[in-house]
């Protein structure tokens, strides 16, 4: 099944062609490297998927729905987010709950419902782990969801 698709998209920084008509078509449950040497435009196709910049042409499509003209925090709420060259962990936490952090922007509780540890935040809680740990899980991490990041190799 399709996840991502890319059309023919372009970025120019003034006259530099920073991405000109790049494509990808990406398949769910797969990797895939986009590779090559400094300056040729990896970064920048990555923050033109997460809406850090606007694409000059072309478009972009998340499970056949296109995206191309939003906002980066409603990108972010469709599931498509990225990590940074300079990554900033929590080391005072667990790898886990560095994982389940990345997901709390979509819990639907309040602070009001977290106060008074309500049962729609238990419920929610425990679906996070769930997810957090199948998440691990997939990238072969699970036996490290305990430990501090700051233990753990780069």
């Amino acid at each position: 099944m399709e996840i991502l698709r890319l059309e023919s998209i372009s970025k120019n920084f003034g006259g530099v062609a920073a991405v000109s008509e790049f494509s990808l078509t990406q398949e769910d449950n797969t990797i895939t490297a986009i590779i090559g040497p400094n300056g040729a435009g990896k970064t920048t196709i990555f923050n033109l998927i997460t809406g850090v910049y606007r694409t000059d042409s072309g478009k972009l499509f998340f499970k056949g729905n296109e995206f191309t003209r939003l906002p980066s925090h409603k990108i972010t709420a469709k599931g498509i987010s990225r990590t940074f060259q300079n990554i900033r962990l929590f080391n005072n936490l667990s790898v886990i709950d560095n994982v389940k952090i990345s997901a709390g922007h979509k819990t639907r509780y309040g602070m009001f419902h977290e106060l008074f540890s309500l049962p729609q935040v238990r419920r929610e809680e425990k679906a996070l782990h769930e997810k957090a740990m199948t998440t691990l899980k997939f990238m072969n991490l699970e036996k490290y969801a305990n430990h501090k990041p700051g233990n753990l190799p780069y």
